[in-house]
């Protein structure tokens, strides 16, 4: 598929959800936040003890 022209959207093909919470999602989620705690960027190289960033976000 090729670039739209200025100024036109896709079309929607089908409608976006949001599943519940569920608690096998708490490590994937905690990795995101580790991931992103800094600035929107990995916070690793940063912080001595990453994994305590979840707690507090």
């Amino acid at each position: 598929m090729g670039a739209l022209p200025s100024g036109q959207d896709a079309a929607v093909t089908a409608t976006a959800s949001v599943r519940p919470y569920r608690a096998a999602d708490a490590p994937a989620l905690d990795d995101i936040c580790i991931r992103t705690a800094h600035n929107g960027r990995d916070s690793r190289p940063v912080y001595a003890d990453p994994s305590v960033l979840p707690a507090i976000f």
